[in-house]
């Protein structure tokens, strides 16, 4: 056989494995030949092989390998080393057996002089694995037969290709069948398009084996995938490992710096100690510096532990959208919780949002975190987060009353001059006047307590999906269920939904409300309200009737921003069918972004935008390939039509420089990074105050009584135990068993009690089994 019939035999083969593997790989091999293409026309092996695409294909792969011989291959010539390797294993792989690189040769530039590529099953295991006497478990399989067959290639600098200087066909072992040959090593292969598959579906939170299963159930079965999840898992870890192979800090500074160049308004800062380790972070994107135009007047800090491996503490800056939602304003890791952290955190921050700063922070009981808030931001209304407060309150105090009551009063809108009389009331009651833990809670009263806080604006947020929330808004509207419509409309076409629903609940409660009567002073009048049934409560609504606004004392309006029942009320006296312009805060109305000037459009990054091309096309397959897959005709058109634009589109990808190991997109991403070097070193690990798992040493358990330091009352109680297990006489079971006090508080008592019903109740039991034993012989 001839030069080119050597190279159409490659072809043919080829096009072969092609067709059974469905295009994996989506492409071919490139032509081997030195001075010209090699003629690869799939329509015309189709005529020459019948056109059969699934019922005579292992036919004709047997005799496509039993056509190559010796001089055919040794006439071949290859680019690369690459298309050398990937022939063999074409080869290997129609033939039934799996390959291995050997060894190998490269000169100063690096350019390989010679390969050398074996069976798997050359050479033998090593005597010391047959004479493992310690061993632990099965010992593997043998697979090393000594077998002999490799091929080998050379460069050759005048023809600037690689030559075949070797090839031996023979085996000394059963050649494996079609069935088991793609459990072979070099067999397996988890492709790029399977990779950006596996990877979209592992960012909406699919785990690897669900990801197995859904290709296993796509290909028709384990023996039809092409590669074990162990192949999976390894594949996504090596990917994920090419994101960090200079470290964890060159790889996250790295993708800040990619985002930088995609995104002109995102922001990262970092900070480095004396030894060069990376110790605080900080990052935030457009759309971080657009939330905070708009929503900045409220920001919540946030701390989180044990999200990483180095246990640093996140700083998660949090605001509150117009929808309620939770928008995320910023992000930090840091090294410790030290004033001084906390202080750059905040500086940080603020430069990245131009100098503008948030007028009420809302922070957990953290006090280096309070007092950073106060140098950094004076004019900023602190306030403790309810939630945390609450949990430190059951955690602290062991009185479930206590708890209730100072939870409703923490919550309660009333005068300072009642809060106060309320909680001399509550802590006498629950007798915890000394406790030192409430003295200090009561010293920190002004950062919790809503009695001292009304008037500034706080809110509150739910958890929903932003997307969701601005469609409703918008395209729907809701079920008006009051009497008052005019109103209830207007509101509706102003508010977003969900502050929509928390406003209606005002309205309705306007009803409640009994006037208490009015007073005139020029061109205001002033109007007092009173609940029904609790007249101890009056209220003082201010109305402006040239400006018409409207100023309430329970500051409803000051703190949340949407007008309360009382304003309402005065609305319906006066007539009012929309509510006014100046009870309407801007930050509240549906699109508040269309308003804002200063607001950039978002950048959309690549990476996603190439995921949802590759989601939307996939889709569209769908329903052609369901129809196709009816027709014979159909079926082999689509395929033919499929090979030859996969072999295309990724001559295109490589061209255009998409191409590499491993995901397109993450190539061109990694690609940029490896360019990039920060020279820094890994953080340490820290040791946070949240985290309770790397604690120095346990705490010593004490007595509930005297608090002293005690044997443990588990190992009293096993002791007791033992004592009754040994006794058989009833009457020295019911004595009183001498027990260690401690240091002279007595506790041995209930033990001994215990003891002393169990050997009852264990005499009780012998007892009655000894009658059943006697009635039995009788």
């Amino acid at each position: 056989m001839g030069q080119d019939g050597a190279l159409k035999t490659h072809d043919m083969v080829q096009e072969t494995e092609n067709r059974k593997m469905g295009m994996d790989d989506c492409g071919r091999l490139r032509s081997f030949d030195l001075n010209q293409e090699p003629e690869c026309d799939r329509d015309t092996f189709i005529e020459e092989s019948g056109g059969s695409i699934g019922g005579h294909e292992d036919e004709e792969a047997d005799e496509l390998v039993g056509a190559i011989g010796v001089d055919d291959v040794m006439k071949l010539t290859f680019d690369t080393e690459k298309e050398a390797g990937e022939f063999y294993n074409l080869y290997a792989k129609l033939s039934g057996f799996g390959i291995r690189k050997s060894n190998a040769k490269r000169d100063a530039d690096g350019i390989s002089r010679f390969r050398k590529w074996v069976c798997c099953c050359e050479g033998y295991r090593n005597e010391k694995w047959f004479n493992y006497e310690d061993r632990k478990r099965e010992a593997k399989p043998i697979t090393r037969t000594g077998c002999g067959a490799c091929f080998r290639v050379k460069y050759d600098i005048e023809s600037v290709k690689y030559v075949v200087t070797r090839f031996i066909m023979e085996h000394n072992h059963p050649l494996a069948s079609a069935t088991s040959v793609q459990h072979i090593r070099s067999h397996r292969k988890v492709s790029d398009a399977e990779y950006a598959q596996a990877k979209s579906l592992k960012l909406v939170g699919a785990r690897i084996c669900q990801i197995m299963k859904h290709f296993v159930i796509k290909a028709g079965g384990y023996s039809n995938v092409g590669f074990c999840i162990k192949d999976l898992y390894n594949r996504m870890d090596e990917e994920r490992r090419k994101d960090i192979f200079n470290g964890d800090a060159e790889g996250a500074l790295g993708f800040l710096a990619a985002k930088k160049d995609v995104d002109d308004m995102f922001f990262y800062k970092y900070h480095v100690d004396n030894e060069g380790r990376l110790t605080r972070l900080f990052w935030a994107d457009s759309k971080s510096h657009a939330d905070f135009s708009v929503f900045g007047d409220v920001l919540v800090f946030d701390t989180t532990y044990k999200t990483n491996k180095y246990h640093k503490p996140l700083v998660v800056l949090a605001g509150v959208n117009n929808h309620l939602n939770s928008t995320v304003f910023g992000c930090a890791l840091l090294s410790d919780e030290r004033i001084e952290t906390y202080e750059w955190v905040l500086s940080t921050f603020v430069e990245t949002m131009k100098g503008r700063k948030p007028v009420a922070v809302m922070t957990d009981r953290d006090s280096a975190m309070r007092r950073a808030i106060k140098n950094l931001l004076p004019d900023a209304c602190h306030r403790l987060c309810s939630w945390h407060l609450y949990r430190n309150v059951q955690s602290n105090i062991r009185c479930e009353e206590f708890n209730n009551r100072l939870y409703n009063l923490m919550t309660r809108k009333c005068s300072t001059l009642e809060f106060e009389d309320r909680w001399a009331r509550l802590v006498n009651e629950c007798g915890v006047v000394e406790n030192e833990w409430v003295k200090k809670l009561y010293r920190r009263r002004r950062l919790w307590a809503e009695a001292y806080l009304r008037g500034h604006f706080f809110t509150a947020w739910l958890r929903h999906t932003e997307s969701k929330a601005v469609h409703t808004s918008e395209n729907t509207k809701p079920v008006l269920t009051t009497i008052l419509p005019e109103l209830e409309g207007g509101a509706a076409e102003v508010f977003t939904r969900n502050v929509f629903f928390m406003l209606r609940k005002h309205l309705n409660r306007q009803g409640l409300l009994i006037s208490e009567g009015w007073s005139e002073d020029g061109g205001s009048r002033t109007y007092y309200y009173s609940k029904y049934g609790g007249h101890e409560i009056s209220w003082r609504v201010d109305y402006d009737r040239s400006m018409k606004k409207l100023i309430c004392s329970c500051m409803k309006f000051e703190s949340k921003g949407i007008p309360c029942a009382h304003m309402f009320r005065v609305m319906v006296v006066v007539g009012m069918n929309r509510i006014p312009e100046a009870c309407i805060s801007k930050r509240w109305i549906k699109g508040v972004y269309c308003t804002n000037n200063r607001m950039k459009a978002f950048v959309v990054d690549e990476q996603l935008t190439q995921m949802a091309r590759y989601g939307t096309l996939k889709s569209s397959c769908n329903t052609m390939c369901y129809y196709a897959s009816y027709m014979d005709d159909a079926f082999n058109n689509l395929q033919q039509m499929f090979d030859k634009h996969s072999v295309d589109l990724k001559e295109k990808w490589i061209d255009r420089g998409y191409g590499g190991d491993g995901f397109a997109m993450d190539s061109r991403v990694r690609n940029d990074r490896s360019r990039r070097t920060f020279g820094l070193l890994d953080p340490r690990v820290s040791r946070s105050k949240g985290d309770h798992k790397h604690a120095e040493a346990k705490k010593k358990r004490k007595c509930g009584h005297c608090r002293c330091e005690m044997q443990r009352l588990k190992e009293m109680v096993w002791l007791c135990m033992e004592v009754a297990a040994i006794t058989t006489d009833r009457g020295h079971a019911q004595k009183d068993h001498q027990m260690h006090d401690c240091q002279g508080c007595v506790i041995s008592t209930a033990v001994a009690n215990s003891a002393t019903a169990l050997v009852n109740r264990r005499v009780k039991n012998n007892l009655g089994q000894t009658k059943n034993k006697n009635r039995t012989i009788n």
